[in-house]
């Protein structure tokens, strides 16, 4: 294992995991209105997906592509994105109260 290889396996186990687990902690206790707890979760949501596509080396991939990228790389690339945030949303904010009143919007109860 190349050392950058040993780097991103401890950032992959030992610090993205429990950050991610302590700032969605964070959020469920703040008491900020529901819109921006749900704009904080959507960012975080998206910060940590892209996160793991630099853990899991497609970033550095895409970077290294850079003058050569086709369409089919950038959208592999949102798509890693999106699932690495979907998987974070569903883990830790899906059911939460400042969530689930962000689905009743724009019609209230």
């Amino acid at each position: 294992m190349a050392w950058n290889e040993v780097i991103n396996l401890v950032a992959a186990i030992v610090i993205a995991a429990p950050v991610s687990i302590v700032i969605a902690q964070l959020l469920k206790q703040s008491h900020w209105p529901d819109g921006a707890n749900a704009a904080l979760a959507g960012i975080v949501c998206v910060i940590v997906g892209v996160a793991q596509t630099w853990i899991s080396g497609d970033l550095v991939g895409l970077i290294d592509k850079w003058g050569s990228l086709t369409a089919n790389d950038v959208i592999l690339w949102c798509a890693a994105v999106w699932a690495a945030a979907q998987v974070e949303y569903h883990a830790f904010f899906a059911e939460f109260p400042f969530m689930e009143k962000l689905g009743l919007w724009p019609r209230g109860k």
